[in-house]
Parts: structure tokens; sequence; C-alpha cells
């Protein structure tokens, strides 16, 4: 691979052999494409572009729901940049690792805005083997089922009648140890 699109300085296959023993998702497509049936060096960049490409847009469609509801919701707004100003007082520093356990009504905020608008709203599955629902029926082995996440995330028998609500603290822990295991 000499190129990567114009997204960056060109790889080449000694910057390759110098990456990490550590098996991350781009170390295992690479080690793939060594393989005599493993993926071409056009077919492991474009793997890579649409992992890149995935995780950007999802992550910005996170980003703008939340800021969208924080715009909504002033006063959930202000209680996360009083949060922020005690954690960080004026100090100029950046966000670091060990930061984000103290961030608890943030984190309530971005669980909150991820149920209400998940990034990914559907998935598809593939059925291994045939299961019969608690309905009744029966779904047949390689049958694809399609979960609506958006669905289960407003549905009043998981979350309550106020499902459609905005409320980070539906996720304190006292009230969401009441929840479905699976929501």
């Amino acid at each position: 691979m000499s190129t990567t699109c114009g997204l960056g300085p060109p790889v080449t296959n000694d910057g390759l052999q110098s990456l990490p023993e550590r098996k991350s998702i781009m170390n295992l497509l690479i080690s793939q494409s060594s393989n005599i049936k493993g993926y071409s060096d056009l077919e492991l960049r474009e793997e890579i572009l649409t992992l890149i490409i995935a995780g950007t847009d999802t992550s910005a469609l996170a980003l703008g729901f939340t800021l969208m509801l924080l715009a909504k919701y002033p006063d959930v707004q202000d209680r996360v940049y009083r949060e922020l100003c005690d954690l960080f007082g004026k100090s100029n520093r950046q966000l670091e690792k060990q930061d984000l356990p103290k961030l608890l009504y943030t984190e309530r905020v971005i669980k909150e805005s991820l149920r209400l608008f998940p990034p990914v709203p559907v998935i598809t599955r593939k059925i291994e083997k045939q299961i019969t629902l608690p309905s009744g029926r029966t779904l047949p082995a390689g049958a694809s089922v399609i979960v609506s996440i958006w669905g289960v995330h407003r549905d009043p028998a998981y979350w309550g009648p106020d499902a459609d609500h905005f409320d980070p603290d539906r996720f304190l822990p006292e009230r969401f140890r009441l929840q479905h295991t699976y929501s």
C-alpha cells in the first residue's frame, strides 16, 4: 500500500513491518492481508477507511444530538457546566482519563442522549439456529432479524411512561437498577 487517498502521508511496507505487536483492528486486518486469501492493499485501505468513516459519523451524530439536547434544556447544560467548573476550576489543563469517573452527571447526560438518539438506530443480525419467541412464532436458522434500537430505547415497557422525555437522572444508579437487564 503506498497511499492513503490523500488523507495522510504515504504508508510503506517497511512502515507496516514496524507496527507494534498489539492486536488492534488494524493489525488484525494487516495480518489477514498477508495470507493467500487475505486482503489486497486496496481492500485493506477500503476496510480501514470504512471503519474510520463509520466511527466518525457515529461520534459526530452522538455529539450533535447531545449538544442539541443541552441547548434545548438549559438547566441540564448549566449542571454540566458547573460539574466541569468544579473539576477544572480556573485550570487550563486538558481532560484526562482519571477525570472521567468524576463527571457523573455529564456521563448520565451522554447516556440519556444516546438512549433517545442512538447513532445506529437499527441493527441486523442473522440467526444461527432456529429460535421460538415468547409469542410462539418460530424463526428459522439463517433468517435475518432487524432490531430497532431506537424503538427499544423509547419503549415505555422498559423506560416507563415518560420514555420519550429527556431525563439524565434516569441513569442514576438507584433508578437504573430498576431497568430491564438488556435495556
